[in-house]
């Protein structure tokens, strides 16, 4: 099982008269941290067009245009993590025709493309996971279901993007994405070099002399 999911992360940028400014949010789960929009290619969706859609939704920002970006690196997902690469419904059994699986927080039974899973067990075609589901700022709820085996992902490919913004933009503002985040934007010099959340800080470290 060695299948590979799309990611793409947006580092986007304006100018002011004291010099290039990072665009950045705060997450409501502290321990989250400093981060900029990223998310999951769709299926059959370039990975172009997928940093422009995840930039309108977490942030609610449509002027924005690709400046560059950098060659995909692929990681190995830790031992007994998987990522899911299509939207699956979650089952109570490992069998086609067993009853779904709430996935939790009134959230239905399909998991969402690009879920992060820990494996439970194997069985035959059929993986047990869990999936951590999030609702800040209230505690975590973890869930176990089934799911096919093919869907799950060992591999982890992101492109990170530089972007501009076009038009001018407040200093802070909020969105609510995912109609559950409420993400809070504001705006960082780029000298001296912003510190952003644990691995994203990783991101920042490859595009970083690209940016200024």
């Amino acid at each position: 099982m060695n299948n590979t999911i799309e990611k793409v992360s947006a580092f986007i940028t304006r100018e002011t008269a004291a010099g290039r400014e990072l665009l950045v949010f705060a997450h409501p789960d502290p321990l989250a941290g400093i981060q900029v929009p990223a998310g999951t290619v769709d299926p059959d969706e370039a990975p172009g067009h997928a940093v422009l859609r995840e930039t309108w939704e977490e942030s609610g920002l449509s002027a924005v245009r690709i400046v560059q970006s950098l060659p995909a690196f692929t990681i190995d997902l830790p031992a007994g993590c998987y990522a899911l690469i299509q939207p699956t419904t979650y089952r109570q059994a490992p069998a086609p025709d067993a009853p779904a699986q709430d996935i939790g927080l009134g959230r239905g039974t399909i998991m969402p493309r690009g879920s992060y899973l820990s494996l439970q067990r194997f069985l035959g075609e059929w993986a047990q996971v869990t999936c951590e589901q999030d609702n800040p700022p209230l505690q975590s709820v973890f869930t176990t279901g089934w799911l096919p085996v093919h869907l799950l992902a060992s591999r982890l490919q992101r492109t990170l993007y530089h972007l501009e913004i076009l038009e001018p933009t407040p200093e802070t503002w909020e969105h609510l994405a995912e109609d559950r985040y409420l993400f809070r934007y504001s705006w960082l010099p780029l000298v001296p070099r912003p510190r952003l959340g644990e691995g994203q800080d990783l991101w920042l470290d490859q595009i970083y002399e690209r940016l200024l």
